[in-house]
């Protein structure tokens, strides 16, 4: 809008199309026909129904509809559980872009921001409400995540004035939100109440980098170790590692019949080189 007047989003939702459908296509096949031959009959035809969830673009309401949380033991061997969050994901992105042509036609960029806060306070407000009662739902449904999402929709939008951060105050920033994003790591578990008040340590702490990062200096600890090129490496891999890894972890754990930290481990790494490789032949040439 600010280059040309307007929201183009037939083409915003292509190359949200293309980033994301091509890999999330290929894992999901992949799982389904290992899962035939490692998965007892009755576990597979609920895998069949994950992948069809996923497919549309609504894994979370899928597992929403079954019981518990992520932790929840009747899930925790679901090896489609994580595309929950990709749901989210795919549905604020249908919705979100939407809102900001209508903002965007009422005012300018003030207009736009005025409305993401508001609807972002109402989402977080809602969650903490919910949470209280039904963990389950304030986990899985869009309303109750969209302002960790509309967080990274503000940072975004106030790129100009970050871009004007010293070194000092990114230097800030940047170890904030390490220390929060490895806080939340280490101490959240299954007793963690979440989302609840807590999703604000790792939600922040992530928008804190990204803050950090707008002015794109390398100046201090931090960023030079966010800029190092295996750190970047990884990051590029990223979204195939997080398609990857948890069906790997999981079919293995069933064809084994055991749990092992040690090996699931092992399967995040052997998987890190298959997203490498899914990042090279599949991710990449299909956003050009």
């Amino acid at each position: 809008h600010d280059q040309h007047g307007r929201i183009d989003l037939a083409n915003f939702w292509a190359r949200r199309a293309r980033r994301i459908l091509p890999a999330l296509i290929t894992v999901v096949a992949v799982v389904v026909i290992a899962g035939r031959e490692v998965l007892l009959p009755w576990a597979f035809n609920d895998l069949v129904h994950s992948a069809r969830s996923t497919g549309l673009s609504i894994a979370n309401l899928h597992f929403w509809r079954l019981s518990g949380d992520y932790f929840s033991p009747t899930l925790e061997r679901a090896p489609l559980l994580h595309m929950w969050s990709l749901g989210v994901e795919e549905q604020f992105y249908l919705a979100l872009p939407i809102v900001m042509a209508v903002a965007l036609r009422a005012g300018r960029r003030r207009m736009v921001a005025i409305v993401l806060a508001a609807i972002g306070l109402g989402s977080f407000t809602w969650m903490i409400v919910v949470s209280a009662s039904d963990l389950r739902s304030a986990f899985y449904l869009p309303q109750y995540r969209a302002w960790e999402l509309l967080l990274g929709a503000m940072v975004a939008m106030a790129r100009r004035r970050l871009s004007a951060l010293g070194p000092r105050a990114s230097s800030m920033l940047s170890w904030s939100g390490i220390t929060a994003v490895v806080a939340a790591v280490v101490t959240f578990d299954h007793t963690t109440h979440f989302p609840g008040v807590w999703a604000l340590l790792p939600t922040v702490g992530t928008a804190a980098l990204i803050a950090a990062g707008v002015p794109q200096r390398t100046e201090g600890l931090s960023m030079r170790l966010l800029c190092a090129a295996p750190v970047q490496r990884v990051g590029r891999w990223s979204y195939s590692w997080y398609l990857w890894h948890w069906p790997a972890i999981v079919l293995v754990r069933q064809w084994s019949g055991n749990d092992s930290l040690g090996r699931d481990l092992l399967v995040c790494a052997i998987t890190l080189g298959i997203s490498a490789l899914s990042f090279r032949y599949v991710e990449s040439p299909f956003r050009s």
